[in-house]
């Protein structure tokens, strides 16, 4: 979020924060609807563990493999 502040021109700001905003208010329902699937064919704890796992996997990569003036 810093770095899309910091990389875009004040004067596009607004708009790119605005569809910024609009796709990850379109994306919950959507993540709703999938956790439902999930568990409703799955138990749980199952759901639960495998999607902390990929997020714990997607934190290491974006932590090493992208450049460290991203996280500062």
């Amino acid at each position: 979020y810093t770095y899309i502040t910091k990389e875009t021109s004040v004067y596009m700001r607004s708009r790119v924060f605005s569809v910024f905003n609009f796709i990850t208010s379109s994306i919950i329902p959507i993540g709703t609807a999938f956790y439902g699937i999930l568990l409703d064919k799955f138990s749980g704890y199952s759901v639960v563990l495998t999607i902390a796992i990929i997020n714990i996997f997607m934190v290491l990569v974006f932590y090493f493999i992208f450049p460290k003036k991203l996280f500062d």
